[in-house]
């Protein structure tokens, strides 16, 4: 199966308004999959014994404009991503996190692993689960 561009992005954690406070880490790690893409639709329960990053997946989902425009204040989404793109996270909201150990870079850091990942299963350098094997 050909590569397809997924993207990545990261958004400064919610959790730490002046609204809601809680000890978290600086933020989320997503990777943003196109139309068409191996793993789009796919929950993140299906894929956690798959891919590894911090506290395991936690979210996936279409993206929204509405979405879009809930998270500005929290960090860019790219402009490529649109609707018909899904979209694969996990959140640095564990027991024990904190913004020293899982700061932006930190996060920045994962991200990019989460997309290297999903980028081995597409390529087949990464076993995919089962559902998706030929």
């Amino acid at each position: 199966m050909p590569l397809m561009n997924s993207l990545t992005f990261v958004l400064r954690s919610h959790l730490k308004s002046k609204d809601y406070h809680f000890e978290c880490g600086w933020g989320n790690g997503y990777v943003a999959l196109p139309p068409g893409h191996l793993l789009w639709g796919i929950n993140y329960d299906q894929l956690n014994n798959y891919i590894r990053v911090h506290g395991g997946l936690t979210y996936s989902n279409q993206f929204s404009e509405e979405w879009r425009n809930r998270i500005k204040e929290l960090g860019n989404v790219p402009e490529e991503v649109t609707e018909e793109w899904w979209v694969i996270g996990f959140d640095t909201a564990h027991f024990r996190d904190n913004e020293y150990d899982q700061d932006e870079a930190y996060v920045r850091a994962e991200a990019k692993y989460l997309k290297e990942q999903i980028d081995g299963i597409t390529m087949g350098t990464i076993n995919a689960p089962p559902s998706l094997e030929e």
